[in-house]
């Protein structure tokens, strides 16, 4: 009995744990920043824990979320994973203006690639199956400028959170492919063209 209503609470995050990662995910995030100095370097040494704690807590199973069969929800999510970011930063005229911070190799380990297979299995499987895709985007916008006050990004960031939890709806792998195709996009276009896209 004690096992299945671990795998339970596993397999269907509450709201509650759901809140606790959204805290833990922001509250490290700033700590990590200050702590390391190097957005990349911090970025790997958290998110690497996160991961390995996130993965402790997965079943094998996937977590359920609302399934959604629509082609239009397909289409608006790839849509606004790899547009809406821009679209947000564009209506608040926020244009990226400094040099990427770090070296284009540790930014495609760190933004392309740990960082967005992590924060798919914190926001897509224990964050959004516990409060849904709209406090999920809305959490995961606000999230980014509580760490690091850039807040003219903050409409852009739902935007993205919000395709990225439509492709969720049709497959969690699938948001995790775009979520990493999209990071890395941007890190290869800020290198490419000397301003960084984060």
């Amino acid at each position: 009995m004690r096992h299945r209503i671990r795998h339970a609470m596993a397999e269907h995050p509450s709201v509650a744990e759901a809140m606790c990662w959204v805290a833990v995910v922001t509250l490290g995030e700033r700590h990590a920043r200050r702590a390391v100095g190097t957005r990349s370097g911090a970025l790997l040494a958290l998110y690497a824990a996160l991961g390995v704690i996130a993965a402790s807590r997965a079943t094998g199973e996937p977590v359920s979320t609302t399934k959604s069969r629509s082609g239009g929800a397909l289409a608006l999510g790839l849509g606004l994973t790899f547009s809406g970011y821009q679209l947000g930063r564009w209506l608040l005229d926020d244009r990226p203006s400094d040099e990427p911070p770090e070296s284009l190799t540790l930014e495609l380990v760190s933004l392309g690639g740990v960082v967005p297979l992590v924060e798919e299995m914190i926001w897509g499987a224990r964050v959004q199956p516990a409060v849904g895709l709209a406090a999920t985007s809305a959490a995961f916008a606000v999230k980014h400028p509580v760490v690091d006050g850039r807040w003219a990004r903050t409409i852009g960031l739902g935007l993205f959170g919000t395709g990225l939890g439509l492709l969720r709806g049709r497959s969690r792998s699938a948001a995790a492919v775009a979520h990493v195709s999209a990071n890395v996009g941007a890190v290869l276009l800020g290198h490419l063209t000397g301003r960084d896209r984060f």
